[in-house]
């Protein structure tokens, strides 16, 4: 028998009983349509969880501290400079990276705020800049706006008051937008209020442009923190590498360090991959079961089928040719809800992810969850067909023939 032949028996065969193999066929159809959803859209969501620091908090940033504790050098290392700061921009899978400088740390600077003969003691005083909201997503402004590049440029009189300091001075139905509050020996246009922060700290703290801290505020002019945020929690511990690897070749001299919250990282991945492997073994649970179903389909057909074996032998058919048959009916039914799966798949990939995660899918790894549908269908198919195939073309001829 040609191949041609093979085929054209073969489908026609499946098309005469289309009812019976309905149920496997929407299975698998069903199992690859899940396979490519969760593959794909499984990534896409563990990046988005992976880089949200709403999620994660502060685990995921990368820590950058001078050690002022070590003091056997001969220049002054206390300090990052702006090519430090551009050479950690430049590491990979970066997306930013945060100068601050801080009045409680690592010197203890005393500042006063007042407003109106209302004075504050010993206020903390933050200069930092906008990417620091970055790192912060926990960090929300409930009133008015953040710090902008203009800010830090210009080096603005402006603040942020966190959510104690606002109370301090104003009333709860008073906006302190727009108002001025002298902060150290500056006064500053207060143009945001914070909300609560992941940082009980910076209930009590002025924010203020980096800028501004660093030219108008005396013993605030050297960075000695920098934050590096990286895309996602997958990365941290090579940014973190890559961060370090890349300040030695800079500053051998520099006494620093460099940490990020390992044990919450290593916490939160354990779960991310636990619940990814119960998500898998779901999907696989179902291809498996759609492949037992067409090999039961399979072996119902061959009983069916008795009398057709039996006058195709007598006629000359091999028990190749029943066996090849029997095969390729059921890799074709595979593959056909493959490519059913595949489009109901890709079409559930591109509607959650536009419209529900608001990000385009990565074709790479649609690319790879399409080729690992198809394959499992292929290699199901393959496996399903094996034992009826054999039971088909071991048949008797007359004993085949006398069934009916």
């Amino acid at each position: 028998m040609t191949a041609s032949d093979l085929v054209s028996i073969s489908s026609r065969q499946i098309i005469r009983m289309r009812r019976r193999y309905r149920g496997p066929l929407i299975g698998a159809t069903l199992g690859v349509a899940a396979l490519i959803a969760v593959v794909t859209l499984g990534d896409l969501m563990q990046k988005a969880i992976g880089s949200n620091l709403g999620i994660l908090g502060g685990a995921t940033i990368v820590k950058v501290n001078i050690n002022l504790e070590e003091m056997d050098y001969t220049e002054d290392p206390r300090q990052f400079s702006d090519q430090d700061i551009a050479g950690l921009e430049a590491i990979p899978c970066v997306v930013s990276v945060t100068a601050s400088v801080y009045s409680w740390w690592p010197s203890k600077l005393w500042f006063n705020a007042s407003y109106r003969g209302i004075e504050h003691d010993n206020i903390r005083i933050m200069g930092t800049d906008p990417s620091f909201f970055k790192l912060s997503s926990y960090l929300p402004i409930v009133e008015g706006r953040g710090i902008t590049d203009d800010d830090v440029r210009e080096a603005r009189n402006i603040c942020i008051l966190g959510d104690a300091i606002r109370y301090v001075f104003f009333d709860e139905d008073e906006s302190p937008i727009g108002k001025s509050v002298l902060v150290g020996d500056i006064y500053c246009e207060v143009v945001g209020v914070l909300g609560k922060p992941d940082d009980n700290m910076l209930d009590e703290t002025i924010l203020i442009p980096l800028s501004t801290a660093r030219r108008k505020l005396a013993g605030m002019g050297a960075i000695r923190r920098l934050s590096v945020l990286p895309e996602d929690i997958y990365v941290v511990e090579s940014v973190r590498e890559h961060v370090s690897n890349t300040l030695t070749a800079k500053k051998s001299k520099y006494p620093y360090e460099v940490y990020f919250d390992k044990e919450r990282v290593a916490i939160i991945r354990m779960i991310l991959n636990i619940f990814q492997i119960f998500v898998y073994a779901a999907v696989l649970a179902t291809l498996i079961l759609s492949g037992v179903g067409v090999a039961n389909v399979m072996l119902a057909t061959v009983r069916e089928r008795t009398p057709e074996i039996g006058l195709r032998k007598a006629v000359g058919a091999t028990d190749w040719d029943i066996a090849s048959q029997f095969m390729l009916e059921s890799v074709v039914v595979s593959l056909l809800s493959s490519v059913v799966g595949i489009l109901v798949g890709t079409t559930i990939v591109v509607l959650v992810s536009f419209v529900a995660l608001r990000s385009s899918f990565e074709l790479t790894m649609s690319g790879l969850a399409v080729i690992a549908a198809v394959m499992t269908c292929a290699i199901s198919g393959v496996v399903a067909g094996v034992v009826p195939a054999r039971v088909a073309s071991a048949l008797d001829p007359i004993d085949a023939l006398r069934s009916e």
